[in-house]
């Protein structure tokens, strides 16, 4: 998985670990980590921050761009994306957020 133009099996290689190295620090199955490292899947919030973790990336950052990219699929080809966006925003404008 891609974000923020850089990609986790990049940043494990320059760190110089081997795919089993990082699942093992990861504490997190190999196959796993391929498939995210891979594009197959997306890592849940908990596996995004243990790579946050990992690699010292700014987890926060990396957080935004997850639940953007969450919100951008779920709305993908919506007529009314726009609209509820939006909405969405005045929400939190009114809640205090």
């Amino acid at each position: 998985m891609e974000q923020q133009g850089f990609s986790f099996k990049i940043l494990r290689e320059q760190r110089g670990f081997s795919l089993a190295q990082a699942a093992e620090l990861l504490h997190m199955d190999l196959t796993l980590v391929s498939r995210i490292e891979n594009g197959v899947r997306r890592p849940t919030r908990q596996q995004l921050m243990k790579l946050a973790d990992l690699y010292q990336l700014d987890a926060d950052a990396l957080l935004v761009d997850w639940l953007s990219d969450r919100v951008f699929h779920e709305l993908e080809g919506e007529r009314l994306a726009g609209r509820v966006l939006q909405a969405v925003e005045l929400k939190f404008l009114n809640t205090n957020h």
